[in-house]
């Protein structure tokens, strides 16, 4: 699905967490399981570090959806 040759964590979150919303964090999970299992230290900090920024992003649009606020759009 993902290409492993990928070294860039905020394009990778942003891609998954774009296409895959509902599930971004289960899938990056599951790439972070596999990288620990085979011991891959470079790609388990690269899943590490992507799983963090799809939890921010994840919590970013809660809390703007639990205020009642309209979101903000770019001039």
């Amino acid at each position: 699905m993902f290409e492993y040759g990928v070294d860039d964590p905020d394009r990778l979150a942003c891609s998954i967490f774009l296409f895959y919303p509902d599930t971004a964090e289960q899938i990056v999970v599951d790439y972070l399981n596999r990288a620990l299992f085979v011991q891959d230290h470079h790609q388990a900090a690269l899943w590490s570090t992507v799983l963090t920024l799809i939890e921010n992003m994840q919590s970013g649009g809660e809390s703007e959806l639990d205020t009642g606020s309209e979101p903000r759009l770019a001039a």
